[in-house]
């Protein structure tokens, strides 16, 4: 079995770490990033987007994928659905909560909305025709579940950290309370509560 595996470059190294524990079972994987092989959706550069579409093209040619693992709504998505390439969706978050989030705050313009309806209408295609939904936890199997086929999801808990990952930094003097991690800080939802702390 040869799974192709499609992320984003700030997952990369997670991705490349489920991929070296596929090969331990006999299965060959191959992971890219997504943007490797897209052009932005607005682009007028014809002569970028027939290297990008050619080079998406030899890879499949080449690697032929039995399955291909999604790790984010990507427009990659729609192109392996077109092909009829079986489809797994990695899901790490909430997208329903975060999709209202960022109407609220980030893209309230009305071309940014539209940007938004556009990439809405691309994930409910990827959520309606994918093989098979993986969320990585129980709360986020009951949310999909809410809406759309029991049958297609399977929790998959591969979100780990692993130490040797980390960069090691001189230790820094800190004043108390401050804060040391914010993941994911581009979803509102998980920053909006920074502005409630004092400065120091």
């Amino acid at each position: 079995m040869k799974i192709l595996i499609v992320g984003s470059k700030s997952r990369f190294i997670h991705l490349k770490h489920f991929s070296y524990e596929l090969e331990k079972f006999g299965i060959e994987s191959k992971v890219i990033i997504d943007i490797d092989f897209l052009e932005k959706s607005l682009s007028l550069n014809l002569k970028k987007k027939i290297t990008t579409n050619k080079k998406l093209k030899i890879l499949l040619n080449d690697f032929e994928p039995d399955i291909v693992l999604l790790d984010h709504i990507s427009r990659l998505g729609k192109i392996f659905l077109d092909k009829k390439i079986p489809l797994f969706l990695l899901l790490r978050g909430n997208y329903w909560e975060e999709l209202e989030w960022a109407k609220k705050t980030i893209y309230k313009s009305s071309l940014k909305f539209f940007s938004v309806l556009k990439n809405q209408k691309l994930a409910e295609r990827i959520f309606k025709e994918s093989s098979m939904i993986l969320p990585i936890s129980k709360y986020l199997k009951n949310e999909v579940q809410m809406r759309y086929s029991k049958n297609k999801i399977e929790v998959l808990s591969v979100d780990g950290r692993n130490v040797s990952d980390w960069i090691q930094v001189e230790n820094q003097k800190l004043t108390h309370p401050c804060i040391g991690l914010v993941q994911g800080f581009n979803i509102w939802g998980k920053t909006r509560e920074l502005n409630t702390l004092q400065s120091v």
